[in-house]
């Protein structure tokens, strides 16, 4: 055995070890989900973690005073009652339940249990350790949305829900706004209207809603309420029993397909008025009864519902009915059209080519800037459903040589829109839309390569883009002569 006293530097090596040690265990503490909160033997208060602070307001000011002086005046079951216990009979108090509501007003529904910590076997403290309940149902709906995530593909096959929200292309403000609204929804249970264009990806975003929250685990049934017969709509959303009418057998509706999973009623302006009045009271009793039954079938599922006209602003008031709605609409999304976030018309062209060169053996990586100039001064009134047409079908003439999207790839009648279409003229206006588009990247470029004094590969890690990218917009810009005056002065 070493009885060697240690080194002045050995007590600095150790000291600075058990730094680094405390220091990242408070680190991790100020970083977990869970909230924390350390007392000493008389139930004062030593330590708390950020989710504490955030949760019940506590400040540094609270060290030192009891659970009791901090939360009495406010907590309707006081705070102390577990770490009393746990000073008392020095054993560990779990899975505890407190409804309080915090210093700073929270009404908080806590989980938590209580343990004693002794050090060199005397009692010198407890902790607890605590996660809210909307902590715990956001912690299942984001484990349920991965989950679903890792079986996406089967999802697809089996015509189920399997886009996510974070698939929606765009970084334009509009849309990050209705992804963060949409985002929202999903940690609720209220029926949610999606308003927008056709083409703008209103099944999209239902489907999104669907897989982000506690729904997912469940089935996601879409109808097309335009689609139905009128004379059959009945029947298909509420389900028949035998002998209710000549052929009529026992049949589930769609409500009792998607039950404790989502049903999307898409083009829901287009449902009957003499329906509207069932589907009312469904949606607020939770329970149908089948064509020529008398059963009452509970049904427990979300309603997301889309219009392509904007029920809210008057022009449905002769479609639909003002209490379904309301109720309906809980929650509104509206989705921009893609002629007002334009910005996200390079991010979706990328998108689709990537998705439509798959086993094509083509090998395109981008779309020509003259082609993208035409894409940005079009006004699409197809949408983000147009726009997807046009580059599948302009992805069918390219070669595999070709690595660039260029207008001679589009079909002649699909050139012919950019064309047909007026262009709004402003007379006040220097120039067009695709003028400013060219010379704001001629400005972008031109910066990133004085900045790396020519070099195109750090230029072009620096714009994310290609290198190959970076020399074909140099070139089609006119701005490849700055290279050379650049290489010629060194």
């Amino acid at each position: 055995m070493d009885t060697k006293p240690k080194t002045q530097a050995q007590w600095k090596a150790e000291t600075e070890a058990l730094k680094r040690e405390n220091s990242m265990l408070h680190d991790i503490m100020e970083h977990i989900h869970e909230g924390i909160l350390a007392t000493d033997e008389e139930g004062k208060i030593l330590f708390f973690n950020n989710i504490v602070n955030q949760k019940d307001g506590l400040t540094a000011t609270t060290i030192g005073k009891t659970e009791l002086e901090v939360y009495a005046d406010f907590a309707a079951q006081p705070q102390n009652l577990a770490t009393t216990e746990v000073i008392k009979s020095r054993k560990p108090v779990l899975d505890k339940l407190s409804a309080y509501i915090s210093p700073i007003g929270n009404q908080t529904y806590l989980f938590y249990s209580c343990y004693p910590f002794f050090y060199g076997g005397d009692f010198v403290g407890t902790y607890e350790v605590g996660v809210d309940l909307f902590q715990i149902k956001q912690f299942v709906d984001k484990t349920i949305s991965m989950e679903k995530k890792v079986v996406a593909q089967t999802l697809k096959e089996k015509g189920d829900a399997y886009y996510f929200l974070e698939n929606i292309i765009g970084s334009s403000a509009p849309i990050r706004a209705c992804i963060s609204l949409a985002n929202k929804a999903a940690q609720y249970e209220q029926p949610v209207m999606i308003i927008g264009a056709t083409g703008t990806g209103k099944e999209l975003f239902a489907q999104g809603i669907h897989n982000a929250g506690r729904t997912a685990r469940s089935k996601f049934v879409s109808v097309n309420c335009a689609a139905l017969p009128e004379n059959l709509i009945e029947s298909i959303l509420f389900g028949t029993v035998k002998g209710a009418f000549t052929g009529a057998i026992d049949t589930r509706g769609l409500f009792e397909e998607a039950r404790d999973g989502t049903l999307f009623l898409d083009e829901v302006n287009s449902l009957p008025l003499t329906l509207q009045g069932k589907l009312l009271r469904a949606i607020q009793e939770k329970k149908i009864r089948r064509i020529g039954g008398k059963q009452e079938i509970p049904v427990n599922c979300r309603i997301i519902s889309a219009s392509n006209v904007d029920l809210l602003s008057g022009e449905g008031s002769s479609v639909i009915r003002t209490d379904l709605l309301y109720r309906l609409a809980a929650m509104v999304i509206h989705i921009p059209p893609l002629k007002d976030r334009k910005e996200d018309i390079p991010d979706l062209c990328r998108h689709f080519i990537r998705r439509n060169i798959h086993n094509k053996n083509i090998f395109l990586r981008e779309i020509a800037p003259d082609l993208l100039n035409l894409f940005l001064d079009y006004d699409w009134p197809g949408n983000v459903r147009e726009l997807e047409n046009m580059i599948w079908n302009a992805t069918l003439y390219a070669q595999p040589k070709d690595r660039f999207l260029m207008i001679e790839h589009v079909p002649g009648h699909l050139q012919q829109k950019f064309h047909s279409v007026p262009r709004k003229e402003d007379p006040s206006a220097a120039r067009g839309l695709s003028e400013a588009v060219a010379e704001y990247e001629r400005k972008l470029i031109i910066g990133a390569v004085l900045r790396h004094h020519g070099n195109l590969t750090q230029a072009a890690k620096e714009l994310k883009i290609t290198r190959q990218v970076l020399y074909y917009k140099m070139e089609h810009l006119e701005i490849k002569e700055l290279l050379t005056k650049m290489r010629a002065k060194k």
